[in-house]
């Protein structure tokens, strides 16, 4: 969809605002360098998406809407009232520099980026954003910035890392939350091409948690 030129512009400098204010440091996970990448994926799952599957996107959401995921809702987890909170904040964003017909397009999306188990993807947009977050969890740089961002976590359960005696823990133990990553991955995207993306990442993320595992093992 394209829009005239003042629409345009007004998107450029809102998403430009939001970027100008994710942190730079790279101990932040949520950083200028996680909206770099989950940009880039939004931009290649878009283009497949229209190519291969004929679906029909408003590249102006899509830039929107990443932009306030990465910089108003990304921090929030899965608390509800947070999102929520995070979606207004985005909605007054978007009235504030007169973009009120892409309020509910965006902060729908961006609810759906947040949470997607209480509000699944309604839209082909909403879609293309949580494809893009899936695979960033899964891929190499992802779980790294994960890393970095829980420093104070414990990494594993000395007695038992592989979960093969006691339930997983994803919120206590980095590696169980990993595991839970790449085991849920596929059923987290929509699009063709982030499915086989998907998988891509699984198997390489899978082998090097395999070796950790096994080095961790070796050392107990």
């Amino acid at each position: 969809m394209r829009r005239d030129a003042k629409i345009a512009e007004k998107v450029r400098d809102l998403v430009d605002e939001a970027i100008t204010r994710l942190p730079t440091t790279a101990s932040d996970s949520h950083n200028r360098l996680f909206h770099q990448r989950i940009w880039r994926r939004v931009e290649v799952i878009a283009q497949h998406a229209a190519r291969d599957e004929r679906w029909d996107l408003d590249g102006d959401v899509l830039r929107l809407a990443a932009a306030a995921y990465c910089d108003r809702g990304a921090h929030v987890g899965n608390d509800l009232d947070a999102c929520l909170d995070a979606a207004e904040i985005a909605e007054a964003d978007l009235r504030a520099a007169s973009l009120d017909s892409l309020v509910w397009p965006v902060c729908s999306c961006m609810l759906s980026a947040v949470a997607p188990q209480q509000r699944p993807p309604s839209s082909r947009e909403a879609q293309v954003l949580c494809d893009a977050i899936a695979i960033d969890s899964v891929s190499a740089a992802g779980v790294a910035a994960m890393l970095a961002g829980a420093a104070r976590e414990h990494l594993y359960d000395a007695l038992d890392p592989r979960a093969a005696r006691r339930d997983a823990d994803p919120q206590r133990f980095l590696t169980d939350r990993v595991k839970h990553r790449l085991d849920t991955v596929s059923a987290r995207v929509s699009s063709r091409w982030a499915r086989l993306e998907a998988t891509r990442h699984v198997r390489a993320t899978g082998a090097w948690l395999e070796t950790l595992l096994n080095d961790i093992e070796i050392g107990a």
